[in-house]
């Protein structure tokens, strides 16, 4: 009996001391498992700023502007599609989105060539300088580096001139994301595809959502050359904007912008300094 006896208790003690610890081992996983949780999701802060949108609206904040600008120069970039002009035209266009879902039109800086280019130089004494169509750097193709020698610009001259020009950033983007980029079915790409990867520089600016065309009515043109006479209701407040679309371009020698083309306004309604490729 007393043999029984103790391994009764024996048994009873093994089955409380594995109770205890299963039961112990249990909670323990529980707060491992939750200690990574926390580590991998850490606490939400709030941001100083609202988030971005997803697509730039213009007029935006300068603040807004430094944060699309490092968007653009580091954002991690999942997806481009073609958006005109590949293969033919006067320059290739891309849409690219973003990891975050943002999104932003892309143009090229330089010539393509696996090594540094090499920028032919116009003299201002070259006797056939006047005969000569577009001496410049962008050569009507390259439309990225202006498009950011524009925006950086407006940044200086501030205000409405700032809030009014997509932010945009010089940036390297892989080439096999270029030439395998939804759309992209050309010669050039076809062959691009084969090359080793290689860095290509590219102009990145915010999308710009939902744009309207809206060019200037013939009243604001009277009124704009003829200050002294008696302007339509509301056309000054418009003829405001108008001649400040009209001075930008001016500085940046930008002649883009005639009749129809380019007069564009953003959702907001506004006014905005759009499509700079040939500007400088």
């Amino acid at each position: 009996r007393l043999v029984i006896l103790a391994v009764t208790i024996v048994l009873v003690t093994a089955m409380v001391l594995l109770l205890t610890w299963s039961t112990s081992s249990e909670e323990g996983e529980k707060k491992r498992v939750e200690e990574l949780r926390r580590e991998r999701e850490p606490e939400k802060k709030e941001e100083a700023f609202p988030p971005l949108p997803h697509l730039f609206i213009g007029h935006i904040t300068p603040e807004e502007t430094e944060r699309w600008l490092k968007l653009l120069r580091t954002g991690k970039i999942v997806y481009m599609e073609s958006y005109g002009a590949v293969g033919g035209g006067l320059a290739d266009k891309f849409r690219v989105v973003f990891d975050d879902g943002r999104q932003a039109l892309a143009k090229f800086v330089e010539p393509f060539s696996l090594f540094e280019p090499e920028w032919p130089l116009v003299s201002a004494e070259n006797d056939h300088l006047n005969t000569a169509i577009y001496p410049r750097r962008s050569g009507r193709k390259l439309q990225g580096w202006p498009e950011v020698g524009a925006g950086a610009v407006a940044r200086v001259m501030g205000g409405w001139f700032e809030m009014s020009k997509a932010p945009c950033a010089i940036r390297p983007v892989p080439s096999s994301v270029i030439y395998n980029c939804e759309g992209c079915e050309s010669l050039e790409y076809k062959v691009g595809r084969m090359l080793p990867e290689h860095v290509v520089y590219m102009g990145l600016c915010g999308w710009i959502e939902k744009p309207t065309i809206t060019p200037p009515s013939t009243a604001i043109q009277q009124f704009l050359i003829s200050p002294a006479s008696i302007p339509m209701l509301g056309v000054k407040s418009q003829a405001s904007s108008v001649s400040d679309v009209l001075v930008f371009d001016y500085i940046t020698d930008n002649h883009d912008r005639h009749a129809l083309h380019n007069w564009i306004s953003s959702a907001k309604g506004g006014l905005l300094l759009w499509d700079m490729g040939l500007a400088f």
